[in-house]
């Protein structure tokens, strides 16, 4: 059994984002297969190269939230008071959530026009660098 926690005390355009994240989660991240048209309802999927690696970020996140048996929808402005830390430098934090599993930050999810617009930081050798930036589908 998953373990599901996610933020209610919000705005109804905010409560909108969180069900839309969770739903992400359950129906793409946690379900055995999808289609490009399931994809596409939280994504703005352009072309197949995004799909490859958004494939690859899906799994990634799947193995993490399995691995630790649950996980948390927390937005930028409540990582404070949530006591959990980021380093992400984003232009627009207000449309910022993060997945949390079993205390670590796994990943940004970010959301633009009601779509998901990165699920994964980017890669650096550099420690310094690491999760500073998302990796942007779009």
């Amino acid at each position: 059994m998953i373990v599901v926690l996610v933020n209610l005390n919000c705005t109804d355009e905010k409560k909108n984002d969180f069900k839309l994240l969770d739903d992400f989660i359950k129906k793409i991240v946690l379900t055995e297969s999808h289609s490009t048209i399931d994809l596409e309802k939280y994504f703005d999927i352009s072309n197949t190269k995004s799909i490859e690696i958004l494939e690859y970020q899906i799994d990634f996140l799947k193995s993490e939230i399995t691995k630790y048996n649950n996980y948390k929808i927390i937005k930028h402005s409540d990582l404070e008071s949530k006591r959990f830390e980021s380093n992400l430098e984003y232009k627009d934090l207000g449309n910022v959530y993060y997945l949390v599993c079993n205390g670590k930050n796994i990943a940004p999810l970010i959301l633009k026009n009601e779509k998901l617009i990165s699920i994964s930081y980017a890669l650096y050798k550099n420690e310094s660098k690491k999760g500073k930036h998302p990796i942007l589908l779009k």
